[in-house]
């Protein structure tokens, strides 16, 4: 757990390594059961494929 106090001897950049991890812990953590991500056109095909299949359904 990232922790501050009133002196510190650290480098700014272990300072800012160290919150850099603790960040990355609590975002792997929280995001375990999240959809992954897809790229711009995976998502516009799925998008389009949803749109089309809608059109069609009211057309019958």
């Amino acid at each position: 757990m990232l922790t501050t106090s009133g002196q510190s001897n650290q480098p700014a950049a272990d300072i800012a390594g160290g919150a850099i991890e603790t960040l990355d812990e609590i975002a792997t953590a929280s995001s375990a059961g999240a959809t992954p991500q897809v790229s711009i056109r995976e998502a516009d095909d799925e998008a389009l494929a949803r749109m089309q299949y809608g059109m069609l359904i009211r057309l019958e």
